[in-house]
């Protein structure tokens, strides 16, 4: 499974240009999670530059709004497909998001 695509790419803004976007109202353009833990990643914005940074929310040991790197989640499904992207995700605004838990 290619872990970011790249029609998936295009459409993510980049880093810091949701800034002035309420935390309700950003985006959620893709949603990751590990197959081995209870950890998810949502991504609201993207470097596209080498260092693969995504900005986003995580639901992992606490639930936060910070930074992780695509980089990391390919070297880790180089060993083994730990890390994958959820292919029905369709984007949604955060504030959405526990309605589609329902």
């Amino acid at each position: 499974m290619e872990l970011l695509p790249k029609e998936i790419q295009e459409k993510i803004p980049k880093l810091y240009e949701t800034e002035r976007i309420p935390t309700s109202e950003k985006i959620i353009y893709t949603r990751y999670y590990a197959r081995n833990t209870n950890w998810v990643w949502y991504v609201v914005e993207y470097s596209k530059d080498d260092d693969k940074i995504f900005f986003g929310y995580v639901q992992g040991f606490t639930n936060e709004w910070g930074y992780f790197g695509l980089k990391e989640f390919e070297d880790i499904n180089a060993k083994e497909q730990l890390i994958i992207r959820d292919e029905k995700f369709t984007p949604t605004k955060f504030k959405d998001l526990e309605k589609l838990k329902e």
